[in-house]
């Protein structure tokens, strides 16, 4: 494992625990074609509605936030 992919992993675990201290959950894209306009993105789940809490990408995709968007959104 490289030091920019241990430091991306402790990044996003940081995130997760903030977004989980919000109530809320951080669900990452399953997309394993980097041609996906969802591939390596996020989506903040709210469990009480199930619904997200950041805006579709095209009305199909739920992961559409990066982890520099969620931070963003997590200092709101």
């Amino acid at each position: 494992m490289t030091k920019n992919n241990r430091e991306e992993r402790s990044r996003e675990a940081r995130v997760r625990r903030l977004v989980t201290k919000s109530g809320f959950v951080l669900s990452k894209s399953r997309s394993r074609d980097q041609r996906s306009p969802d591939f390596g993105r996020y989506a903040i789940i709210d469990p009480d509605t199930n619904g997200t809490i950041n805006p579709q990408i095209a009305q199909r995709w739920i992961c559409s936030w990066t982890l520099d968007d969620v931070e963003a959104w997590l200092n709101e």
